[in-house]
């Protein structure tokens, strides 16, 4: 006598609604030695266009934190560099902009170099 066989349900993806604010939250170490590394970690939605510009206490944002690009597919974009020997120790900020779905919100946050 064969064995009933029972059909098996095929799992079937929910549909993700496109996304409709523009969210940002962002992490950072508010105080860096020289020598060390400052990381920023921006969420936001995924695919948005991200800019962090980076102004170092001698007041240049020529430096290798001042960059842009996408967030990926979970809405993460990080920004991670060295802070330079020769850097000038005192108060810097990262001005961040984030754009996607016709919207755009910035924040500034402020950290400390120090020796």
């Amino acid at each position: 006598v064969p064995t009933p066989t029972v059909p098996r349900r095929t799992p079937t993806a929910v549909p993700t609604s496109p996304p409709t604010s523009l969210g940002l939250a962002i992490t950072y170490n508010p105080s860096v030695r020289i020598g060390s590394r400052q990381q920023i970690v921006v969420r936001t939605i995924p695919g948005a266009t991200v800019s962090v510009v980076v102004t170092y206490p001698d007041g240049t944002v020529t430096n290798p934190g001042t960059r842009a690009g996408l967030a990926d597919a979970s809405g993460r974009f990080t920004d991670s560099w060295p802070i330079s020997l020769t850097v000038n120790i005192g108060p810097a900020k990262a001005s961040i902009v984030v754009s996607g779905i016709g919207r755009r919100k910035s924040q500034t946050v402020n950290f400390v170099i120090t020796f």
